[in-house]
């Protein structure tokens, strides 16, 4: 009877001991971004996967990164939040390089592409004619698009537009004739739109790098959307995180959301990917 008892304790202490250790997944993920946007969008697929590994994923659009920059700094809460390298600019209030202390993973990379009329695959410039071109706005498009326009012997009317989401709005609406922004690609290769030129580094499903015709950082300007985390976040907590984003980035469920939405992930490790959006940020410099 004594042993019974005895082991009936073990049992129960070995019980509570497990559920008192047990790692708590739990965490605010915010978006500084816009709904609609890439990065919010991204977001959005990320707290829906972790909430099928068990974690407790408090999400939240707050459409200001500088609200997030003050939630991120201010907080005695554990705290995750999407980042943009565009943001990465001296002088931006968003200015947030990462490190390897905040650094979690890169959600997507999407080519910034100069694309035509959806429906339209014989689209092409024509010498002399002026296009209105929508570009995602305060990102200092303009110059390359000016030397774009030169180049070609057009005239382009830039459009800001407040994401890539409007955008699309626009030209479906024909508001703009043609658009510079990350979206084109799945369309593009799915032949039903045709995009000319992008921001890729070499030349892919016929489009043109327009690296090719300028010798400018803005030719680079892809968009990179990448993962944060504030310093209230213990080890073990953020080990677990970065294993099961790793995990999700690298699933067919993200892969499919890569293609539908004109993004792409390159096989890097975590200081080339933190290396890549610090230098990506050069291309959004004003020239």
């Amino acid at each position: 009877m004594n042993k019974l008892l005895l082991s009936l304790t073990l049992v129960a202490t070995v019980a509570f001991s497990t559920g008192a250790n047990a790692l708590e997944k739990s965490f605010s993920l915010y978006a500084g971004s816009s709904a609609g946007g890439l990065n919010t969008l991204f977001q959005t697929v990320l707290a829906e996967e972790l909430g099928k590994r068990d974690w407790d994923v408090d999400f939240k659009v707050i459409g200001n990164c500088g609200q997030v920059m003050d939630l991120l700094d201010n907080t005695d809460q554990v705290v995750a939040a999407g980042w943009g390298n565009s943001w990465n600019l001296d002088g931006n209030k968003c200015n947030r390089p990462p490190n390897t202390d905040t650094f979690i993973e890169t959600l997507l990379d999407s080519p910034r592409l100069v694309c035509g009329p959806i429906g339209d695959t014989d689209f092409n410039f024509v010498s002399g004619e002026k296009y209105v071109i929508g570009v995602n706005r305060d990102q200092g498009h303009e110059v390359i698009l000016a030397a774009l326009g030169e180049e070609l012997g057009v005239t382009f009317k830039v459009v800001p537009y407040k994401n890539s989401g409007a955008i699309i709005k626009a030209m479906a609406s024909k508001e703009i004739d043609v658009w510079y922004t990350t979206r084109g690609l799945t369309d593009h290769n799915a032949g039903k739109q045709k995009c000319i030129y992008g921001t890729m580094s070499a030349p892919a499903f016929g489009i043109t790098p327009l690296a090719e015709l300028f010798d400018t950082n803005t030719v680079y300007a892809s968009f990179t959307a990448y993962l944060i985390v504030n310093h209230n976040w213990s080890p073990e907590l953020k080990a677990a995180l970065q294993a099961d984003v790793t995990a999700i980035v690298t699933s067919d469920v993200w892969a499919e959301q890569l293609n539908i939405k004109s993004s792409y992930l390159a096989k890097q490790g975590k200081q080339a990917q933190i290396d890549a959006v610090i230098d990506s940020a050069r291309a959004y410099e004003s020239k």
